[in-house]
């Protein structure tokens, strides 16, 4: 064979082995797991795993491939260019196939970071009937031919794939690599054996052992059949999530349901890539993803018994629609989503279609879908959620109730919450544990309700969040946790305001006080967080008080943003100020309304330097009937905690 032919034989090789038959075997994984529902018991955070062991299956194939090159004189292709040598030094001093354990290592990455159960299956069948068929039935005896008692003696010295020995027989620097390995591989088996036994220890831990407390907590009033259900869902999935029981209760009673969408679910950019199986995605095709998010809310819906007509999607931007809230409205121009590029509402299915992305237009909307349809009951998503689009439809929602005023009959509204750090426990589908609040909001301002599910109700609720295939892949875990005995609820008190008089010393125990109870995704506090107690509120005369307090005093580089956005119901919403007041320092705040400065405001410090005091004219607000308010810090452009929206009637 002349060398040009054996160089493009090697090539060939080459591309097959490391690109034609991975391709291959994700592209089918991935097909599978589009109509089949297994997934592997993977969290978010475990992509750190996957990068480790794509890292590591990297180094062993590489340094296999430059073994044989290098030590051995030949190249990977053993039918035209084998190694001239047997190579037992370096990498393969540690086991006979280190090229085959890269390449299940490689396979596992993949599987962890696309969360794929198929790709584990696939790849690790493909490489175990290729070590058995080829290298155990031919290879090894071609291997014994060529080299004789050298390969024999080599054989019954090292392992065939798992490299069980930290020094190897001739001991080089390369087993310090070989060995950081291994401890690698121990702490991950020994990561499963922790998650392996987590319900075990669940059940022994007390936050989680909730009969008594499931007992204890009030029921969620019950649906009737007169009753008229609007569900607020910021995403396709929200409303069988939070509120999957719900729809069923529904249902069999025969009331009537509505259920809202704020978005497609847009900028989804991680688990779309992940569903597409694509790095890069056009503007058209997150549309187009959005779309089938869009269809697979109907198709749960159909299942839990909805009509299409039941669904309503606004279409408005995901990850955008808070930013919209907070400074997009009237002359502001209009919100543009990055990875859509659209401006306006680009689903032409949407009864906002090509509404510009402006606030007016979003509480316009909503407000028409209460006047017209009257609900009874509304579930939304709660001010406490760690999603910033949760935390908007909990705003428009209050404003839009507040907007349509005498014209709707006040419903009921019920808040469900979705994302706020590692919550709920335990993860994947457990229809025997109870749904519990998060810790952190267990003794806050929110009073729970439970609705009790029959153990049909969760099962169905459960089949239901399967339809939800192309966000599945990476969030299985979570997605399929609120599948439990119960659903849960929250409502959110009255707040409010009692005037006091003009005094020097104002009582703040009379005062409305919002803790910090949400915003965070973890459940604890980095070393870098600014400790925010709580806010307090009073109002005297023409005044609006506030005190910011923190654990520990205020830090210098701290930045401070307060919103105080004011409601009358003879001006419209967008036209009133939305007035944003930012710390300069600890003895004056700048002054915004929207992206505009109009003017200062003098701040006090005190109590030893953890509290900020800040008297703010009502007159700056146009004299409001109410206040939606929440206040967010943060170092840079890293944000530090926050307090959820809250609405202080005056």
């Amino acid at each position: 064979m002349n060398q040009n032919k054996k160089t493009l034989l090697v090539f060939w090789g080459i591309i097959w082995e490391w690109i034609i038959i991975p391709t291959l075997v994700v592209y089918l994984a991935l097909f599978l797991n589009k109509r089949l529902p297994y997934f592997l018991p993977f969290r978010r955070f475990d992509v750190l795993f996957a990068a480790a062991f794509l890292a590591i299956g990297l180094f062993w194939t590489l340094s296999s491939c430059l073994h044989l090159r290098f030590k051995g004189w030949g190249t990977i292709i053993p039918f035209c260019d084998p190694p001239c040598r047997l190579v037992t030094e370096g990498i393969y001093s540690y086991c006979r196939n280190p090229m085959y354990l890269g390449y299940l290592m490689l396979f596992l990455g993949l599987a962890i970071i696309t969360n794929s159960f198929f790709i584990l299956v696939l790849s690790t069948a493909g490489t175990g009937l290729f070590l058995l068929l080829y290298i155990r039935l031919h290879e090894e005896k071609v291997l014994a031919r060529r080299f004789g008692e050298e390969y024999l003696k080599y054989r019954t010295q090292t392992p065939f794939l798992m490299p069980l020995r930290l020094v190897p027989r001739k001991a080089e620097p390369l087993h310090f690599f070989v060995g950081l390995h291994l401890i690698f591989l121990i702490l991950f088996f020994s990561f499963g054996i922790t998650e392996a036994f987590s319900l075990f220890n669940l059940k022994k831990d007390p936050s989680l052992q909730a009969e008594q407390q499931l007992r204890t907590m009030p029921d969620l009033p019950s649906i009737e059949a007169k009753d008229r259900i609007m569900i607020l869902a910021p995403h396709p999935d929200d409303e069988i999530l939070g509120a999957g029981g719900v729809i069923q209760k529904a249902r069999e009673v025969g009331a009537s349901i509505k259920i809202v969408f704020l978005t497609n679910g847009d900028h989804d950019m991680v688990t779309f890539k992940i569903d597409t199986g694509r790095i890069i995605l056009t503007p058209k095709q997150y549309i187009a993803m959005a779309e089938e998010r869009q269809q697979e809310s109907l198709s749960a819906a159909t299942f839990l018994g909805l009509k299409k007509e039941d669904l309503l999607f606004l279409g408005y931007p995901a990850f955008g629609t808070l930013k919209i809230w907070d400074g997009y409205w009237q002359t502001a121009p209009s919100f543009r989503n990055g990875l859509t590029r659209a401006n306006a509402v680009p689903y032409p299915n949407s009864p906002s279609f090509r509404k510009p992305y402006k606030g007016e237009n979003i509480l316009s909307d909503l407000t028409t879908v209460l006047k017209e349809y009257q609900p009874t009951k509304i579930f939304a998503t709660m001010p406490a959620d760690a999603n910033t689009d949760h935390q908007a439809a909990y705003c428009f929602l209050s404003a839009a109730i507040l907007n349509a005023g005498s014209k709707i009959t006040t419903p009921s509204v019920f808040f469900y919450l979705i994302h706020l750090g590692a919550w709920p426990k335990p993860y994947h589908y457990h229809p025997e544990f109870p749904l519990l609040p998060p810790a952190r909001l267990k003794n806050s301002e929110f009073q729970w309700s439970k609705l009790t599910l029959t153990p049909k109700e969760t099962e169905k609720k459960y089949r239901a969040t399967l339809f939800f295939k192309s966000i599945l892949k990476g969030r299985a875990y979570l997605w399929t946790a609120f599948a439990k005995q119960n659903e849960l609820f929250a409502v959110i008190p009255e707040f409010r305001m009692k005037k006091i008089p003009i005094v020097s010393n104002p009582d703040w125990n009379k005062a409305l006080k919002m803790e910090n109870v949400g915003a965070s995704e973890t459940d604890t506090q980095p070393e870098l967080e600014a400790n925010l107690q709580g806010v307090s509120y009073l109002m005297s005369n023409d005044y609006l008080l506030v005190t910011i307090s923190l654990k520990k005093r205020f830090a210098g580089e701290t930045g401070i943003s307060l919103y105080l956005f004011g409601f009358r119901r003879d001006i419209p919403f967008g036209a009133m100020p939305k007035i944003r007041l930012t710390a300069a320092n600890m003895t004056t705040m700048f002054a915004y309304n929207g992206m505009h400065k109009i003017g200062n405001l003098p701040a006090t410090l005190s109590g030893d330097g953890t509290e900020l005091l800040v008297e703010v004219p009502l007159s700056l607000l146009k004299q409001p009937e109410s206040i939606f308010t929440s206040l967010r810090m943060y170092r840079g452009d890293l944000p530090l905690d926050s307090t959820a929206w809250h609405l202080l009637l005056l």
